[in-house]
């Protein structure tokens, strides 16, 4: 290799330290906020179980819903394009360098899961956001109405 191949390996090499940490940074972000929504739930379900359930929790259960979502995915999208972008324009100019496959320069990137668990995880992934995002607003929802109404 000669100075100039070393100096772009160092180059990728810090933009992947880089995107990796925005990854990690991002990642944690998601956690936080669905753990957020989590003690809001937690709060929401206790009035609703003694009966101090009222409509602005109600609206804010489904605002907070809305907005954690959108949340999730926007920084899930920006997860998966950094991911991208380590994939196609680290790794293969590294491997060119190097004289090996992307795959091995960042096999992190190149595998991240096997198909089967890949597909798991989706239908596992839905099935959560439904129950938080939908499910939990809709059934402090139904009980303030039935409480209003007295049934």
């Amino acid at each position: 290799m000669d100075d100039k191949e070393n100096k772009l390996l160092e180059f990728l090499l810090a933009d992947f330290d880089t995107l990796k940490s925005e990854i990690a940074r991002r990642s944690n972000l998601q956690k936080a906020v669905v753990a957020a929504v989590l003690a809001f739930y937690a709060w929401s379900f206790q009035r609703m179980l003694s009966g101090h359930i009222e409509l602005t929790v109600v609206l804010i259960a489904w605002v907070v819903s809305f907005l954690a979502f959108t949340f999730y995915i926007r920084e899930g999208s920006e997860i998966g394009r950094l991911g991208w972008t380590i994939k196609s324009k680290i790794a293969v100019p590294a491997s060119k360098i190097l004289g090996v496959s992307p795959e091995e320069v960042i096999p992190s990137e190149a595998h991240s899961t096997e198909p089967c668990a890949g597909t798991w995880r989706k239908v596992v992934t839905v099935l959560f956001d439904v129950a938080l995002y939908v499910l939990a607003p809709l059934f402090l929802t139904i009980d303030y109405l039935c409480r209003v109404n007295g049934t």
